[in-house]
């Protein structure tokens, strides 16, 4: 890093310790207090739907509100993103009774949390950070349960909470703030990824053993016939499946690296 880029680095978090401009209280730092334990209270709750004792419990019926949508999966696995958009604007809004309904209510939820709580990382100043009560609960309730996240909320998570927060909190403040962050976050995302690129690694020679298998029989020809359209669209699905685990454990791995850079 140059030294003009770190004098400029230094000069913001002079000014994010100080608070506003000229030495005024930001317009949101007398509600920090009730409005951040609220909204951390949100997102762990939020966070601990994904927890196999829910999912697979009290909530399993709602599971698919889990899974991804089909637009989001049509552009991953270059499938037809037009027909899956529709599909989707046919189940509802956020104010329907389907799952896809409570899959963006779920959404704008938690991305609303974070995203507050990255305004007032990046704005707020000393009012956020020398707040011994939101420092004690915070970094708790951003982590929570991230053991039972799935690649795509963990990329969410990172790129518009755990980096934003990261960037912005001054030194003096980062082992209250993100000690408890990243005492589980790293662990987490060390087992995660390892695993991850595992299984792309090992899947990537499963479809190639050069074997060629004996000529079948009349009988068993015509069953092999009749079930050919059926193993036809569950390879595809295989398929699709893995090349959509990839593309969001690839940029899983983005987020993390540039979360690491900084």
């Amino acid at each position: 890093m140059s030294a003009s880029a770190q004098q400029q680095q230094q000069q913001q978090q002079q000014q994010q310790q100080q608070g506003a401009p000229g030495g005024a209280q930001h317009p949101y730092a007398p509600h920090l207090e009730w409005s951040l334990l609220a909204i951390g209270q949100i997102m762990r709750c939020l966070h601990g739907l994904q927890a196999p004792d829910m999912l697979l419990g009290p909530i399993a019926p709602l599971a698919p509100a889990f899974e991804m949508d089909a637009v989001e999966r049509a552009l991953r696995s270059g499938g037809e993103r037009d027909a899956a958009k529709k599909s989707e604007e046919d189940a509802g809004t956020i104010a329907g009774t389907n799952h896809a309904a409570l899959r963006y209510w779920m959404r704008s939820i938690r991305e609303g949390a974070y995203m507050v709580l990255s305004y007032a990382a990046q704005g707020v100043g000393a009012p956020l950070w020398l707040n011994q009560r939101l420092a004690a609960a915070l970094p708790q309730d951003l982590a929570a349960y991230v053991e039972s996240m799935d690649e795509r909320h963990i990329r969410i998570l990172l790129r518009h909470a755990v980096t934003p927060l990261v960037t912005h909190c001054p030194v003096a403040v980062r082992p209250p703030w993100l000690l408890p962050v990243f005492s589980v976050l790293l662990p987490n995302m060390h087992r995660r990824l390892t695993d991850g690129w595992a299984r792309v690694a090992a899947s990537g020679g499963s479809a190639a053993d050069g074997a060629t298998p004996a000529p079948a029989a009349p009988q068993q020809q015509q069953q092999q016939q009749q079930q050919a359209p059926e193993q036809d669209a569950a390879q595809q699905r295989r398929l699709s499946d893995e090349v959509v685990a990839e593309s969001v454990l690839r940029d899983a791995s983005r987020e993390y690296m540039a979360l690491l850079a900084r």
